[in-house]
């Protein structure tokens, strides 16, 4: 019998004590120059490494983004929305990340998806929804 492999939620991060890891910097770099296969490899590296719900949801969000530029449709229906709900407990900032400014990226794109769609011309697509934001590793907005 293979042992389960838990998924945590991760601790708040402390704004005084965090240093990004080298991986979540790589993921932004990639994700901001809009090269959304590259963003993958750092953030899994990341998920698999210390197994939580925070990189879990980065990942599902990232994957989301490199389907739609390919222009599917269905997959990142569903990837969008467990992103969102995988991000929803560490709002509004974790691991230097504005999580409001994501997870409003992947509201705009759940309301602008087609229901009645499986697949688009990518540049169709990439119409419908809005840019992404541009990731940086910055201080909470406010004081936890």
């Amino acid at each position: 019998m293979k042992p389960s492999l838990s998924i945590e939620m991760l601790p708040p991060t402390d704004p005084a004590a965090f240093v990004p890891p080298a991986e979540l910097l790589a993921f932004i770099k990639a994700f901001n120059r809009g090269d959304y296969r590259a963003a993958v490899d750092p953030v899994e590296a990341l998920f698999f490494q210390r197994r939580n719900t925070f990189h879990q949801g980065l990942l599902q969000y990232d994957v989301a983004l490199m389907q739609l530029a390919l222009g599917i449709v269905r997959g990142p229906r569903r990837l969008l929305r467990r992103a969102d709900e995988l991000l929803a407990p560490y709002e509004p900032w974790q691991e230097g990340l504005d999580l409001d400014a994501i997870r409003a990226h992947i509201a705009a794109w759940r309301q602008a998806l087609p229901e009645d769609v499986a697949e688009m011309d990518p540049v169709a697509l990439a119409a419908l929804g809005p840019p992404p934001p541009r990731l940086e590793i910055a201080p909470p907005k406010e004081p936890r």
